[in-house]
């Protein structure tokens, strides 16, 4: 249809949405049979080479976030016209708009955990996304929560798709250094991720105003609100989410996600969930009280008892009494202020030398745990600072250091599984440390998809191990659209392949095949080849069906044998008489043609020796194989 844009290989299907400078589409991906929607950028006489270059810069980066939480970016490019393309998956599941308000602690917590953990892996490769909105935050079919939209993102050198001092961002939900047009971090997602947090609890935004301006004022002159009392466990949560100064927030995403753990797990403990009850202070009161009285006994006050539970290593919950529990009770009693010191301090001593000796045995997996508690304690004691503290937090750093580059080095994300879970619970987590496991967790396994800039789509089908290349291999044969950009490059028109298979390039002949495995090295940085035989055999499960035969590398070898002529018989028969070897038939091994599998799963391989429309091209993508 004439509304739609062209771009090869996609069929259009409808208008989404349009916005000022882009529109929405949904389309079917032909080479693949998938719904897939598809982000047009439209040229404008406004839009300079520059520009355009700047989005396709962008695009590169965007692709590189391949996140459970993150939408996909399948595939972007330009139209004959000069307009810019994105391809990504059609969610089905709308977006958080739909949610009725309020919502649910629980689900709040758990959409909230799933934002911040992908915000954690754009943060950490530099990207700041700068319009978390309900609108950009969408689910698929199985209800799973997508960040997308990073059209407004700020990236590495600081590429941006909007001028210097323009305030990017939603109102309301944009933080207020956004809003005055400032230099943003990180912290800036933070600040919305506390509104979006507000805004779900209670169905009401923090700040509201009549326009743009009154709520930026609102952000800087007025009070963080107050929380009903049924959720007033959030509201030191919200405080920091919403502080006006960066300093005062939650330092990056990790930090922020923990604080959200700590919630979840205050919310299932038993106690706080009565206490929680809204009938509780009429009707339960009493019993409440007594309730209370029965889970913190006893809550003495000299520090002879607490001093005896730490001596006996009867150190925090779930054990009552613990020392922890009364040492926070004493602080605000009668316990003198040099005893709750002492105390303090060997408490904290007790606990650092259970945490360094379960990791001077390197066992992580037993590691954890007490990891967990050592982490609980040093936030309630609030010894984040404490010379003890920060000396036990070296030695895990270099254990969990350790662990990660031996992951990287030999490929390994599973083995780096406690070291992951150890560094998600660490609630000031070194950035070093949280760059080296974001590099693990995009570490490749057998069968998850992958792209190179300017490649096709690819599934891993062998992950790298010391000493032995990974390799991953396309997930169809190639498609017309990118054999248009290859023959392109050649100053050539790609010539019409009556009777290839709908969505894939036929007509391919060997020698075209390699040189385009050439091409796509060159364009992506990256090897691809052609798979020889047995390659493509073990591998072929992984590519899509189809009425095909794919080529390999190996040749379809045919044995010659010419017999002696007659003056060779002859010669030979001479040579005989005085005991030599007589005449014998010329062998030779020639090539002719090479072999291709069919793509049809039958397993069925024969020789090809030139190209015909069912002729396609399967490649294999090296993966160099990691330091010994």
């Amino acid at each position: 249809m004439s509304e739609f844009p062209s771009i090869d290989g996609f069929e259009f299907v409808a208008l989404l949405g349009k916005g000022g400078m882009a529109s929405v589409y949904s389309a079917r991906q032909l080479s693949v049979d998938r719904e897939v929607a598809i982000k047009w950028v439209e040229p404008q006489p406004g839009h300079s080479q520059q520009f355009l270059l700047r989005l396709e810069n962008e695009a590169r980066t965007l692709a590189g976030l391949q996140h459970p939480h993150i939408v996909e970016l399948y595939q972007f490019g330009r139209t004959p016209e000069g307009g810019l393309y994105y391809v990504m998956p059609l969610l089905a599941g709308g977006d958080l708009r739909a949610w009725q308000r309020p919502v649910d602690e629980a689900r709040v917590i758990k959409l909230l955990l799933a934002l911040l953990d992908a915000l954690q892996q754009a943060h950490a490769a530099g990207i700041v996304h700068r319009d978390i909105k309900p609108e950009n935050i969408l689910f698929d079919r199985q209800g799973r929560p997508l960040l997308a939209d990073f059209g407004a993102a700020l990236l590495p050198q600081h590429s941006r798709l909007t001028r210097e001092g323009q305030a990017i961002g939603s109102t309301g939900y944009m933080s207020p250094e956004q809003a005055r047009a400032w230099e943003v971090d990180p912290r800036a997602d933070l600040y919305s991720v506390g509104v979006l947090a507000y805004e779900l609890l209670t169905g009401e935004m923090p700040f509201d105003g009549p326009d743009d301006l009154s709520i930026a004022l609102a952000q800087w002159e007025q009070p963080i609100p107050r929380l009903p009392k049924s959720l007033r466990h959030w509201q030191s949560f919200i405080d920091r989410a919403l502080a006006v100064d960066p300093n005062k927030r939650f330092a990056d995403a990790a930090i922020m996600r923990q604080a959200l753990l700590r919630l979840q797990r205050r919310r299932r403990d038993p106690f706080w969930r009565i206490a929680l009850h809204p009938l509780t202070p009429w009707v339960g009161g009493a019993v409440l009280l007594l309730l209370a009285l029965v889970w913190w006994w006893p809550v003495p006050s000299d520090s002879e008892q607490i001093g005896k539970l730490i001596e006996s290593g009867v150190l925090m919950p779930p054990p009552q009494p613990n020392a922890l529990d009364l040492w926070l009770a004493a602080e605000s009693g009668d316990l003198g202020g040099d005893e709750r010191a002492v105390l303090r301090g060997n408490l904290l001593d007790k606990l650092a030398d259970e945490v360094e000796s379960a990791s001077r045995h390197g066992d992580l997996q037993a590691f954890l745990p007490l990891w967990s508690r050592w982490q609980q304690a040093i936030g309630a004691l609030q010894a984040e600072a404490e010379p003890r503290v920060l000396e036990v937090n070296r030695g895990v750093e270099k254990l969990l250091e350790a662990s990660l580059s031996f992951a990287l080095d030999t490929y390994d994300p599973a083995g780096a599984e406690s070291a992951l879970s150890a560094i998600d619970r660490w609630t000031l987590a070194p950035k070093h440390l949280l760059d080296l496991a974001a590099q693990v967790r995009s570490l490749p396994a057998p069968g998850a998809a992958m792209q190179d800039p300017n490649g096709p789509p690819l599934i891993v089908a062998r992950a790298p191990k010391p000493g032995l290349p990974g390799v991953a291999i396309t997930q169809h044969a190639i498609s017309p659209l990118l054999w248009g950009q290859f023959q392109r490059s050649r100053g050539r028109q790609t010539s019409a392949c009556n009777g290839a298979p709908q969505g894939l390039q036929g007509c391919i002949g060997h020698g075209e095949a390699k040189a385009f495995a050439a091409w796509l090295s060159q364009e992506s940085g990256h090897p691809y080849r052609l798979p020889d035989r047995q390659e493509l055999a073990a591998l072929i499960g992984n590519v899509a069906s189809a009425k095909a035969w794919a080529w390999t590398s190996s040749c379809n070898e045919v044995r010659h044998v010419t017999p002696p002529n007659v003056g060779q018989r002859a010669v030979g028969k001479l040579r005989q008489l005085f005991g030599g070897k007589g005449a014998q038939p010329k062998v030779e091994t020639k090539c002719e043609g090479h072999i291709a599998l069919s793509l049809n799963g039958s397993g069925a391989s024969k020789p090809i020796a030139t190209a015909g429309a069912d002729t396609v091209l399967v490649l294999l993508r090296e993966m160099p194989a990691p330091s010994e």
